[in-house]
């Protein structure tokens, strides 16, 4: 194929040869030296990427020492922990260029600790972010862990956000690992922070995911509650109002699952208030179908899922 060339010394006869499918490859006036390089430039290629990840964990593994070292060594007024932390940050940027999840992750942990012997709280818990992130790749259960660690050191310092923030990955965490018991501690204590700092809509859309694993606990008085909880925040907001009646929904489906006659009629009585406002189809279909079919078997349990 067409090619250009192009003189790189004239003097040493050496001529620069690109093409346009190809990096550029330098010929000497030497024929084994060209064949040599043309060899040596096939294999690299042919290598390269894993050539690259070796060098980086290489690297990583170099710099890493080299934090030990500080560390160990004296320092003036604790700069050896921060010296050292800089060199721990760059060795571990180097095990993640190779995807050696698992040194990154160790190495941010002793970042970590860097900053608490220096009192440096929120860079200690940004390191322990930055391991649970690469824990995640192969170990969720040491994410939740170390994300747990900032979460504490954020409460501590008053960065409540942040630890609501995280709180809710611990969660989400837990309840793709279907530990729905501690899903659910971690949401809540999420949504509790979340309205502690007046974000109201996020501490809702997580109560509502605390519902619903409540139900698929089958707790569903915890679920029914939680529900009209959100429903009675919600009603007089005029951007959440509309959200009411998906809600109320859900509160009267946990209630059919009770099948307590007594508290679905309590729950029809508190439910007048939310139709009169919204007439909402969904929710007056729900108090209709409760009144007239569910409740004259909601006495007996047993009746009451044989004909529902």
């Amino acid at each position: 194929p067409a090619c250009r060339v192009s003189f790189f010394c004239l003097r040493g006869r050496v001529l620069r040869f690109r093409s346009p499918s190809s990096s550029p490859f330098v010929f000497c006036s030497s024929p084994a030296t060209n064949l040599g390089r043309f060899a040596a430039g096939t294999s690299d290629r042919s290598s390269g990427p894993s050539a690259a990840m070796g060098d980086h964990e290489a690297r990583g593994d170099d710099t890493e020492r080299k934090a030990d070292k500080k560390l160990s060594g004296w320092g003036l007024f604790g700069s050896k922990y921060e010296d050292a932390a800089d060199l721990y940050d760059k060795a571990a940027n180097f095990f993640k260029l190779s995807k050696n999840w698992n040194r990154a992750a160790s190495v941010y942990i002793k970042i970590a600790n860097c900053h608490l012997k220096g009192d440096s709280k929120h860079e200690a818990a940004s390191a322990y972010v930055e391991a649970a992130n690469c824990y995640k790749k192969f170990s969720p259960q040491e994410a939740a862990q170390a994300l747990d660690q900032a979460v504490n050191l954020f409460l501590e310092i008053g960065r409540l956000s942040m630890a609501a923030r995280y709180c809710k990955d611990i969660g989400e965490i837990y309840q793709q690992e279907q530990d729905l018991e501690k899903a659910s501690d971690y949401l809540e204590r999420a949504a509790d922070l979340f309205d502690s700092e007046g974000q109201t809509s996020q501490s809702n859309t997580i109560k509502q995911k605390v519902a619903e694993i409540a139900a698929q606990l089958e707790q569903y008085p915890k679920a029914t509650e939680i529900f009209e909880e959100i429903a009675r925040q919600s009603i007089n907001n005029n951007l959440l109002k509309y959200s009411v009646r998906g809600i109320l929904l859900n509160a009267g489906i946990c209630q059919l699952c009770r099948a307590d006659a007594v508290a679905i009629q309590n729950s029809l009585e508190r439910y007048q208030v939310y139709i009169a406002l919204l007439k909402s189809q969904p929710v007056i279909f729900c108090h209709c179908f409760i009144s007239k079919v569910v409740l004259p078997f909601a006495g007996n349990r047993s009746d009451f899922l044989r004909n529902s």
